[in-house]
């Protein structure tokens, strides 16, 4: 092999070599991204302890992290476009705040209501008047804020039976729920699950069975805090 061919191959050796450790560095840019976030009352300003989930584009809830006493999480994400962040209180008598499209840093404001007992009627209120999907979306939120605080697992059980029991009421099917003994408790029901992915696939949500925020508020017809700004109204709309 002659001196300028070697010569060639080093320099393209070199250059691969380059762009690799381009490429590394961004790789290593994005995992390490941070997520800041702050949740506080909307009326003093003070932060609040809160439970920050991850709404992904397909309506698919996640937990992020559970903020300090003061409000404050610093969670690595790198968000994507379609994603938004909401803020559940660990005070059950606060509201959820508003979703937010994910970005850095964040705010998220949320009041006090009493929001969990509020909730609590409203869903007992639509379940009463027959309207079941509204009611599966607010017992649903009510078994995510109980799960939220370790002292409260039976009474989040208890809000996801009723959610089951309302989701198969609004969707015409007769067994809700189902014992799974290896897990020593009620679950959704196989027949429910098929109605829930029918459903889904029917109103282009990601069909994956599960009674997400975005599947009960497409069933309902009404969003978490359209429900709690105007309940009367809310309840009667589905």
């Amino acid at each position: 092999m002659n001196r300028q061919c070697v010569k060639r191959i080093s320099i393209f050796s070199g250059a691969i070599l380059l762009f690799c450790g381009f490429a590394a560095l961004s790789l290593h840019g994005q995992g390490d991204s941070r997520l800041e976030i702050k949740v506080i009352d909307h009326h003093s300003g003070h932060g609040v302890k809160s439970s920050v989930s991850l709404i992904e584009p397909n309506g698919q809830k996640l937990h992020l992290a559970n903020t300090s006493a003061e409000g404050v999480a610093d969670v690595q994400h790198t968000c994507i476009q379609g994603e938004q962040i909401l803020a559940t209180p660990l005070d059950l008598d606060y509201t959820e705040s508003q979703t937010v499209d994910c970005g850095t840093p964040l705010t998220l404001d949320v009041s006090w209501g009493p929001g969990f007992s509020k909730l609590e009627r409203i869903a007992n209120k639509a379940h009463n008047n027959g309207k079941y999907a509204v009611a599966a979306l607010a017992y649903n939120d009510l078994a995510a804020r109980a799960r939220a605080r370790a002292d409260d697992s039976k009474k989040a059980q208890s809000y996801s039976v009723l959610t089951y029991e309302n989701a198969a009421k609004a969707l015409n099917v007769e067994t809700a729920v189902v014992n799974d003994p290896q897990q020593g408790k009620d679950v959704m029901s196989p027949m429910l699950r098929q109605q829930v992915v029918a459903f889904q696939k029917s109103s282009q949500i990601k069909a994956n069975g599960q009674l997400n925020y975005r599947t009960l508020t497409k069933l309902s017809g009404v969003t978490l805090n359209e429900i709690l700004a105007s309940a009367p109204l809310a309840i009667r709309s589905k």
